[in-house]
């Protein structure tokens, strides 16, 4: 065999700050290359970044010493360009051109790609635009070379890919004459050595994966099952992109829930980190091991895209080797691995080179379950750093929802794609219940389950199926959850009624009925069992903070309890019989226990919450309300508490700090608590609400806004409480003294809720209202009591047109329409009743619907009506269930123009029983624009609008919902600060809403969107930023708000 010579070639990747992802992917690509001549030349090829391999240094420009470390030394250099040309340097108007023109100087590769990706030209720096419109313009003029764009992402990999070899091949692949470059051969040997270990731990974690426990069989403990006999396809979301594609029909079709071969396709297309996203008991694990099955199947791993078979490696983030000052890097994580089960020990450098020389997939599960969120940042900033530094390497990453938010600085930054993993739908509730019914059945040798379970399956669907089931057919949608109710099913024969049910249920089950149904004692009765298990739980969830614990440790713990009992095992059989029998601990390794699943030792510590409920426990709580690791148990707490426990627990919460200020993850936490709790009472809420010092004691424009604040989030207590008496408080509180309520905008809030109307609050839109006596805010009984704020007209100079604009009075709603607003409308189609309202015809708004679509200037509408036979699925959102998407007051999203149009049309005949088709309306842009940033309070100047609805501020997480900081919209009306002085809420961020405005007046194609979302990035927040989309689009950043004119009153 000839010997083989190696040649370093340093690859320069500039550009201007603007292009960051094609930055990552440039490096992906290099790193991805292997080129090796036909005479044995192989290169190495090392991208260089200033931003990663520039040292510090003083006593030169910051350009001039990037020329001397990086630009002098690399060989070549790629360039990209988008909107920006660059800070201008001494010699050149952008550092990346300086850079540029360095290198052909030196007669060095220089290969220069454009961006084509359309862009907001509102949120762009025009000077930079134009300035590098200029340059391009110079070099073809100049004919100095020739210059490629791309479209998109893709055809920019695929693009430099094809362009990188081919240029490379001709120009570096000469042998080296040897010295550094030239590659020891005797490192080969410690890569054939960590082959050998590979292969060894790939057969090893191949027999442990491929057959799994089947809880429920009462032979399980002996018969595995394989986990391909049970394996549902999951439902997988696209959620990848930041700022989210607008184009033609792609995130509609990325949306459509995609299957786990063809998301991890798209995901090692163009990156090589793959985040996955689910709630507890979502399979986010099972999908993990379904991946490491198929990478070790002889044909499998095609379908996940890879053209050779990978060596898989599954680590639990929880396990990573931990330093003083953070993570160990990954071969140091992997000899480790080896180590641990006698598959050698390797050099931490034949390691490193190992990874670089071949495609490895690398499953790392649980970021959410490292307790700690200061560790888990640096376990973030550790996989950003490995798959940057192995690119080769693809990474699988796995966390509950709750354990990833960017808004508290939980973030992977390094290019990557998200995909969240979505509830079963029923078709594959069926499908599981049907695998798992016949698994049992072939365990079941002999009995009558095994004949008989398609019949059992079958009987479990059709009462999920009643109507009188709904609450237990929606928590079937999670996979954990299913599986609870097959097991209770086909050995207790009745499913429980809620959430916390089932698991007490479950467990009951596994501690004692299974045993005593095979005609044995259980080795502790469930009762007794759980006085040992709970505290022992609440000890690893205060103490502990780990969901692993050393077996010494736990027998010690155990022990205490088990000596409070008569007659009591010892601490070590206990355990035993949790591991071998109930199924409930399992083993890991040598020396530590961990819950077979972490959400039924969550169960266990909220229990025993309510059973100690100590004020010091109390103050824990509140303590760590909001933290991630308490979240699960917190919920169970509330789910056990009765009302005098809840009003102490409310009590102390609103008398804490912690209640002045909640992010939107702790409102929707406070929300989801009042909802699942098993007592509520309302003294401790009223007390708040009505509490006079919340007002008069507070002095600064910060101790206002948290009593505000506060009384914003007692409202939505009491509101989502709902009772007579809780809305009876709210009413009380409307007609309260001004100075014992505070702020108007906290009143109006207030009489939304309660329906009343007072003094400076909403007129009702059906009442008979003077023309001299137009209200100030509108209150729309067909809409749930929403509300219509009154912007007065004016003059202001347009963005689009920087010409001056008049606009009159106008009714805005003051919030995006929300999903509970919008199935109304859906409801009012599939059954033509609106509850509580006059009767409207469908065939009436049917008839002005197609007569609008007919003599409509959109091409298209009556072509999409006529899609789909069935009104309501035509209109019907694509995210209606998608829990991330789809609460009551979260905006409707995946709405198109069309259906958007068609609900203004419904409302409007609705409120006018048929008779006027024109009293809603989506806005015009002016309109828009200037409900958003218009300069009321300067009437007589002529003036552009302000930066942003609240002001000049930069956007902020709290004052929009934008860039991934949530991951997902909010609940309308979360952002306080964010709203405009009238009260219009989330004019920016969180979704794009629709016009009634052309893009372009001459073409007249295409619709202009406004306000930015929770996936843009703050320059497409701005009030003047707009961007252009089809009017058929529907996607999950789009919503929309409706305005009323005010000569229609």
């Amino acid at each position: 065999m000839a010997d083989i010579s190696a040649r370093v070639v340093k690859i320069l990747i500039a550009s201007p700050s603007d292009i960051k992802e094609e930055r990552d992917i440039a490096e992906l690509v290099i790193h991805r290359l292997k080129i090796q001549s036909e005479d044995s030349v192989r290169l190495v090829l090392e991208p260089k970044r200033w931003e990663l391999d520039a040292a510090s240094e003083m006593g030169l420009s910051p350009q001039e010493i990037i020329n001397r470390q990086m630009v002098d030394e690399c060989d070549c250099a790629i360039c990209i360009f988008w909107t920006r040309i660059g800070t201008p340097t001494e010699i050149a108007p952008g550092g990346a051109v300086e850079e540029l023109e360095l290198m052909l100087k030196r007669e060095k590769l220089v290969m220069p790609y454009f961006s084509d990706v359309k862009v907001s030209l509102s949120g762009i720096d025009r000077d930079q635009w134009n300035r590098l419109e200029e340059w391009k313009k110079t070099l073809v003029t100049e004919k100095r070379g020739f210059i490629k764009s791309y479209r998109d992402i893709y055809e920019f990999k695929e693009m430099l890919t094809h362009d990188l070899e081919k240029q490379l091949r001709a120009r570096f692949c000469q042998p080296a004459s040897g010295g550094d470059d030239t590659v020891d051969k005797s490192k080969k040997k410690g890569s054939r050595v960590i082959d050998d270990s590979v292969f060894r731990y790939q057969t090893t974690l191949k027999r442990q994966l491929e057959t799994i426990t089947l809880a429920g069989s009462p032979a399980f403990e002996s018969l595995p099952v394989k986990l391909s006999e049970i394996f549902v396809s999951l439902r997988i979301a696209n959620r990848s992109t930041g700022e989210t594609s607008l184009n033609g029909h792609e995130e509609e079709e990325a949306h459509r829930s995609l299957s786990p071969e063809k998301i991890m396709q798209q995901a090692f297309k163009q990156h090589n980190l793959l985040l996955v996203i689910g709630d507890p008991g979502s399979g986010k694990t099972t999908l993990l091991k379904y991946y490491a099955l198929s990478c070790l199947d002889d044909e499998r791993y095609k379908e996940l895209g890879f053209n050779e078979p990978v060596p898989v490696i599954f680590l639990s983030l929880r396990d990573l080797v931990q330093l003083d000052n953070g993570y160990a890097p990954l071969p140091e994580n992997l000899r480790e691995l080896f180590r641990k089960h006698s598959f050698g020990r390797h050099d931490e450098e034949d390691l490193s080179r190992w990874l670089d020389d071949n495609t490895t997939l690398f499953l790392l599960d649980g970021l959410d379950e490292i307790s700690d969120t200061e560790d888990r940042k640096k376990v973030c900033r550790w996989i950003d750093d490995t798959a940057r530094r192995f690119a080769k390497a693809c990474f699988v990453v796995t966390s509950r929802i709750t354990g990833y938010r960017k808004s508290d600085g939980i973030e992977l930054e390094f290019s990557h794609f998200r995909a969240d993993i979505m509830d079963f739908t029923d078709s594959q509730q069926e499908e599981f219940l049907h695998r798992w019914f016949a698994a049992v059945g072939e365990q079941d040798v002999g009995s009558s389950q095994q004949a008989n379970a398609s019949q059992t399956a079958e009987s479990i669907i059709l009462f999920l199926r009643q109507s009188a089931n709904e609450g237990l057919r929606t928590l079937a949608r999670v996979p954990l959850l299913l599986q609870i109710m097959a097991i209770l099913w086909k050995n207790c024969g009745y499913l429980p009624n809620s959430r916390t049910e089932l698991y007490d249920a479950a467990l009951n089950y596994l501690l004692d009925y299974r045993d005593r149904q095979r005609g044995k004692n259980p080795l502790l009765p469930k009762k007794e069992a759980r006085l040992v298990l709970g505290p022992v739980s609440l000890w690893m969830q205060e103490s502990v903070e780990r969901d692993e614990v050393g077996k010494d440790a736990m027998h010690r713990r155990m022990q205490s309890q088990l000596d409070d009992l008569r007659n009591p095992p010892s601490a070590e059989d206990f355990c035993e019989n949790l591991v071998d029998r109930a199924g409930l601990l399992v083993e890991i390794g040598d020396d530590d226990y961990r819950f077979c699943h972490k959400t039924f030792r969550e169960y266990l510590a909220g229990v025993q919450l309510v059973m100690e409920h100590s004020d010091e426990q109390l103050n824990t709580l509140v303590a760590h309300f909001g933290d991630d690791w308490w979240q699960e148990p917190l919920r169970f707490f509330m789910a056990h508490v009765d009302a005098k426990l809840f009003d102490a627990f409310m009590q102390r919460l609103f008398a804490s700090p912690v209640s002045k200020t909640l992010t939107p993850k702790q409102q929707s936490l406070l929300k989801l608590l009042v909802e699942e709790a098993s007592g509520r009472k309302i003294d401790a809420l009223k007390s708040k609400l009505h509490d006079p010092n919340t007002v008069s004691d507070r002095k600064t424009d910060d101790d206002l806004k948290e009593a505000d604040n506060q009384k914003r989030y007692v409202l939505e207590c009491l509101k989502t409480i709902g009772s007579p008496e809780a809305i009876a408080a709210i009413r009380e509180f409307v007609h309260a003294e001004p100075k014992l309520t505070g702020d108007r905008e906290i009143i109006r809030l207030a009489a939304r809720i309660s329906g009343d109307l007072v003094d400076d609050a909403p007129a009702d839109i059906g009442a008979t209202i003077p023309r001299k006596d137009i209200p100030s805010v509108l209150q729309s009984s067909h809409e749930q009591n929403a509300h219509y704020i009154l912007i007065k007209g004016g003059s202001f100079i347009y963005s689009v047109t920087k010409k001056a604009q008049q606009v009159s009075d106008l009714y805005v709603a003051t919030y995006t329409v929300t999903n509970a607003l919008y199935r109304r409308f859906i409801t009012f189609l599939q059954t033509g009743v609106v509850p509580g309202f006059d009767h409207l015809p469908v065939s009436v708004f049917s008839d002005a619907l197609h007569e609008l679509a007919s003599r409509h200037e959109t091409k298209g509408f009556t072509e999409y009506l006529k899609e789909k036979s069935d009104p309501a699925e035509r209109f019907r959102s694509p995210y209606d269930d998608d829990k991330q998407f789809n609460g009551d007051d979260q905006p409707v999203v995946g709405v198109s123009w069309y259906d958007a149009t068609a609900y203004c049309l419904w409302l409007s005949l609705m409120e006018s029983k048929g008779v006027d088709a024109k009293r809603y309306r989506l806005p015009s842009e002016i309109e828009w624009e200037w409900a958003a940033g218009g300069r009321r309070d300067m009437p007589r100047k002529l003036l552009k609008v302000r930066s942003y609805p609240w002001g000049e501020e930069e956007p902020s997480p709290q004052r929009a919902n934008f860039n991934l900081n949530e991951g997902q919209t909010t609940p309308v009306g979360r952002y306080p600060e964010g709203a405009t002085p009238e009260g219009l809420y989330d004019m920016a961020g969180n979704v794009w809403e629709w016009t009634n405005s052309w893009y372009d007046e001459v073409k007249k194609e295409s619709f202009s969107l406004r306000g930015g979302s929770w996936g843009n990035k703050s320059a497409n927040l701005s009030c003047s930023a707009r961007v252009v989309v089809n009017p058929d689009l529907r996607n999950g950043v789009i919503g929309f708000r409706v305005v009323r004119p005010s000569h229609l009153l």
